[in-house]
């Protein structure tokens, strides 16, 4: 995949911010990628569609190629928006899912439900929290998740709920959702898997 005509695009979950990925997006631009971009989103104001509608409209704006290849990272909430983009006709070649609840899972529901309509206050405007597409990709991906001591759910997503498919994914052990970003070993496989 050429690099000049390659925009990758940094999607944060519902707590945590952009910031979380400068770690990873340094080491990607020692890699030669320079066009990087970190669409935000506030919980407190939009609902899940709203966030990915809100989503798309910015990458819309920061690309007018319709023909520039996007790498997606999402991660755990970001990653759920990231998967529901590829309807929109963008040009989605990879997608890198780290921690995200892409299947669905009793853990993710619950935990996702009592955020968006009690914590955050969005109460009337989650309700499509539900209706997540969490259909199969439509573009090459790779699945990251994290497990707590030697389990394989990382505090709120069960490993079994986070990924499609075995040879596109890896588990990372001893690390918890709130602090997998900030590992060197997702530094450094989220770089691996950028082709």
């Amino acid at each position: 995949m050429p690099i000049n005509n390659t925009s990758i695009i940094f999607i944060h979950s519902a707590t945590v911010v952009t910031g979380v990925f400068h770690r990873i997006a340094d080491n990607i631009r020692k890699k030669g990628y320079t066009d990087i971009h970190y669409i935000s989103y506030s919980p407190l104001k939009f609902s899940f569609t709203g966030a990915v509608l809100h989503t798309r409209e910015k990458i819309n704006a920061i690309i007018r190629d319709v023909t520039k290849k996007i790498i997606v990272i999402g991660y755990s909430y970001g990653g759920i928006i990231a998967n529901n983009l590829s309807q929109f006709g963008l040009n989605i070649v990879r997608a890198i899912y780290i921690a995200s609840p892409l299947t669905g899972n009793s853990v993710d529901d619950i935990t996702l439900r009592k955020h968006f309509t009690g914590n955050i206050g969005m109460s009337q405007k989650s309700k499509d929290i539900i209706n997540i597409n969490r259909s199969y990709p439509r573009h090459k991906y790779f699945c990251i998740t994290f497990g707590m001591c030697k389990y394989t759910n990382d505090g709120f997503v069960k490993m079994s709920n986070a990924f499609y498919q075995k040879q596109h994914h890896i588990h990372i052990q001893w690390t918890s959702h709130l602090f997998g970003l900030v590992s060197p070993k997702v530094v450094k496989i989220v770089s691996e898997h950028l082709c």
